[in-house]
């Protein structure tokens, strides 16, 4: 695998694990005293691509799978499935937020270089708009589509390519209502996770603003994590509102595990759950604290991190 590989995104690769829960939003229902998630336009449409079932509507639909945990709860399930027209199946993970839906999928095209997959792509979900990357750029290509109510997000890192498909967010009503709440309204957030852009930016200074289209996706610092000797990438995703959703760490040349003893002096004990050959990465720990739920991955030489808001608890009925 080629270790040049980053996450966009809204998350979260497996890369994106629970963003990942903040990065798309499927309603859950609203008589069970929880306040519903901020609502898409996947419920106006056709979904195809299975984001917003639950994990047992798509294991109905699909099959078993293969189901990745933190603790108790599922955080992904995964398939071999063929996308675009393309010869072979791949990898192909579905992500779960805190309701047990799919709020991301994401799928690896090994030894693939992205470029090349846009026209298969486009040939379905219509024109790509392909944005110019400079050198300081994670990926060496990325490519956009927005259709059928979801943004598909392609990704090159050499022969490695990865595409990321959220739900779009609903058009705005007249009176906004409250995004879905989450424990860092009550804990002190030293991650950036729901700061505008604007606010991180006076925090930390200018950083390099990556768009689609008009619309700012992601500002990216060099910084020092987890005291490590030298400043990593460090992506921190915007929603559909300019707020961070997601703060991506990228720890280019570095074994996973041999992060988590310096990770863990600073985020308490960490979750190691045991992976098989058929997982996507060769190693994942976890950990829940300050509001925040925090995933390192490891791909060989390259490690990432994902940091997404925890939920708040549910309300009593």
């Amino acid at each position: 695998m080629n270790t040049k590989k980053t996450v966009v995104t809204l998350a979260l690769s497996c890369t994106m694990i629970a963003s990942i829960g903040a990065a798309a939003y499927a309603a859950p229902a609203a008589n069970n005293g929880v306040k519903p998630a901020q609502t898409t336009q996947l419920n106006n449409t056709t979904n195809k691509v299975g984001l917003g079932l639950t994990l047992d509507q798509l294991q109905q639909k699909k099959g078993k799978g293969k189901i990745e945990y933190s603790g108790k709860k599922a955080t992904q399930i995964i398939y071999k499935e063929k996308w675009f027209n393309q010869k072979n199946p791949v990898t192909t993970q579905y992500i779960l937020d805190a309701n047990n839906k799919v709020n991301q999928v994401t799928i690896v095209f090994e030894n693939t270089v992205a470029k090349q997959l846009t026209p298969s792509i486009s040939k379905e979900l219509g024109k790509a708009y392909e944005p110019k990357l400079d050198k300081s750029a994670p990926s060496d290509y990325t490519a956009d589509w927005k259709t059928n109510g979801a943004h598909y997000i392609l990704q090159g890192y050499g022969k490695l390519s990865e595409m990321y498909i959220t739900a779009l967010p609903a058009p705005k009503a007249t009176t906004n209502k409250p995004a879905q709440t989450t424990q860092l309204n009550k804990t002190t957030n030293k991650v950036g996770l729901g700061l505008t852009l604007d606010q991180l930016q006076q925090k930390k200074g200018k950083g390099k603003i990556e768009y689609s289209g008009k619309k700012a996706t992601q500002i990216i610092y060099k910084e020092k994590w987890f005291n490590q000797k030298n400043p990593v990438t460090t992506q921190y995703i915007l929603d559909a509102n300019n707020k961070v959703n997601q703060v991506t760490i990228v720890f280019e040349n570095t074994v996973a595990k041999q992060l988590t003893p310096s990770i863990s002096k600073e985020l308490g004990k960490a979750y190691e759950p045991k992976l098989d050959k058929s997982a996507p990465s060769d190693y994942t720990a976890h950990w829940k604290t300050n509001g925040a739920f925090y995933v390192l991955q490891g791909y060989g030489k390259l490690s990432e991190m994902y940091i997404t808001a925890l939920p708040a608890p549910k309300a009593s009925k």
